[in-house]
């Protein structure tokens, strides 16, 4: 930045120097001539000074670890919902391929330790219990072990 600011009083002294060199032979073609390359020279040099500059822009790292954990936890936890409701439309089609249609459905996923996706919990209400029944018994071959089940029948 001090190397632009340089080059600017450069540019700022040598125009004056040259425009009071003109004003002294104003009809000399070869001193204009010279002038006009002499303030070519001299833009094109802080032209360059510019775009080689550094900008020190940065915000203070205090700042940008606080901004850099609000975007992070922002965007894990649009994951997260995006995520369930993935897996809970997966789910919902896996029950319509039986013929099971829940009143309700609820999907909860946790991260594991290697930052995997696992489907955690499964939640549905059906109107039957012979609906919930077999949607248990889907569910729980289908899913596994692992996986919490709460099906429900609430006759309504």
């Amino acid at each position: 930045m001090a190397q632009v600011l340089e080059g600017a009083s450069w540019l700022c002294t040598a125009l004056i120097a040259i425009g009071a060199i003109g004003n002294l032979c104003p009809q000399d073609k070869m001193v204009r001539f010279v002038q006009s390359l002499i303030v070519l020279t001299l833009l094109a040099s802080i032209a360059s000074s510019l775009l080689t500059a550094r900008w020190d822009f940065a915000l203070p790292k205090a700042q940008a670890r606080e901004t850099g954990a609000d975007l992070t936890a922002f965007l894990n936890s649009q994951y997260e919902q995006a995520t369930e409701e993935e897996a809970e439309g997966a789910v919902r089609g896996l029950l319509g391929a039986a013929g099971l249609s829940p009143k309700k459905i609820h999907v909860s996923i946790t991260s594991s330790a290697d930052s995997g996706i696992v489907l955690a919990k499964v939640s549905a209400a059906f109107s039957y219990p012979a609906e919930a029944e077999r949607a248990r018994a889907l569910l729980g071959n289908v899913l596994g072990d692992g996986v919490i089940l709460e099906v429900t029948a609430d006759g309504s």
